[in-house]
């Protein structure tokens, strides 16, 4: 089977998505005609449909068979698995059209109930993903180690964390649902896209985390929590994120916490540089934009803020507690239009030179 480089037609999480796009709706087309006739014992093609009790082993065996330049169809609306499976692939595509469920009596921190691993390729599902039962559930529904790849639609229904993005480069995630205890993990990750997701949780949305640099997160809804920049440990480098076209809103009555929040641990130590949040939409937030970072030695600056609208559940709109050990220099507001509900709304700044609010009627000052 001859190996399409599908990820060689750009060098950008941008420009891959109108030829992903395009590929995807044709590799849909061609596998929905094929699969029913074309047999397992086909070099490169594997399809794997559900036996209704436990597919665990089916699914496992899938990296043996058509782990390189394979292409591989799960038909069936559920597949059952009581372990924890690992798919490692290459040069390949993956077209999964119901869930994958989760039943086994115990997902543990640290695992994940589905991993996709590997390189180059087209990872879709079609109205499914990733279901995890149970209430004792500590590690993720998913987690993508999948570098040059496209992971498009995958879902998640759980009630502990979702989306474990972890050890990758050039890879994009885009569409699905994810109902769980938090929606997307990004760590040690560079040259990625989070594009068109829709959470609903408790949990951070999409957390940023430490050895993270070139992401662009946008076109997402976020129901119950918002975005954050998230700093623990040592020497974290965080660079080159992008927030945009992000919609916060409360989750059964309840308001989100902020919009976009930055947080370091008292150990943490490093910097989070070139940050952009821009149209940025908030309804009921606490604080839209928040920043706790008073009691570490680790720096956020170089943050531009612009586009931010809605309405915010109490009287602050910004409160930036910056350590006075690492300060947060340049910082820019730009168009920040934020209802409150209290009689005069507050813009908090400490420890932040070299400030700049531009087109807003408003300073954000110390604390008093």
């Amino acid at each position: 089977m001859r190996t399409i480089p599908l990820l060689a037609l750009a060098s950008s999480s941008a420009a891959l998505a109108l030829p992903y796009a395009a590929v995807q709706d044709a590799l849909l087309a061609a596998l929905d005609w094929a699969a029913p006739t074309a047999p397992n014992t086909l070099p490169g093609f594997c399809t794997v449909t559900s036996n209704g009790h436990d597919d665990t082993q089916a699914l496992a065996d899938i990296s043996k068979r058509c782990g390189k330049n394979g292409v591989i169809t799960l038909p069936s609306k559920e597949y059952i698995i009581t372990k924890p499976v690992t798919l490692s692939l290459s040069n390949g595509y993956l077209s999964l059209k119901g869930w994958i469920t989760y039943t086994g009596d115990h997902l543990p921190s640290g695992t994940a109930a589905l991993t996709l691993a590997g390189s180059n390729l087209a990872l879709t599902s079609k109205d499914g993903g990733v279901r995890v039962t149970g209430d004792a559930v500590e590690g993720y529904a998913l987690h993508v180690k999948a570098t040059n790849s496209a992971v498009t639609g995958f879902g998640v229904d759980s009630s502990g964390p979702g989306i474990l993005v972890a050890d990758v480069s050039n890879t994009d995630i885009s569409g699905g649902t994810i109902t769980a205890a938090s929606g997307v993990v990004v760590t040690r990750a560079s040259n990625m896209a989070i594009n068109g997701i829709t959470y609903t949780g408790v949990g951070d949305c999409v957390s940023v985390q430490a050895g993270t640099a070139n992401v662009a997160v946008s076109d997402t809804e976020c129901r119950g929590a918002g975005v954050v920049i998230d700093a623990a440990g040592e020497d974290v480098q965080i660079r080159n994120v992008a927030i945009g076209g992000v919609r916060v809103l409360p989750l059964d009555g309840a308001p989100p916490a902020s919009g976009v929040r930055f947080q370091s641990t008292e150990d943490a130590w490093g910097q989070a540089a070139n940050i952009s949040i821009g149209v940025l939409e908030v309804e009921g937030a606490t604080i839209p934009i928040a920043l706790d970072g008073a009691n570490s030695a680790f720096s956020f600056h170089h943050v531009n803020v612009t586009d931010v609208s809605g309405t915010a559940g109490g009287a602050k709109v910004v409160q930036l507690h910056c350590s006075p050990a690492a300060p947060c220099h340049h910082w820019r507001f730009k168009h920040v239009d934020v209802k409150v509900e209290a009689a005069r709304e507050n813009y908090v700044c400490d420890n932040v030179p070299g400030l700049h609010v531009h087109h807003a009627a408003w300073e954000c000052l110390p604390s008093q």
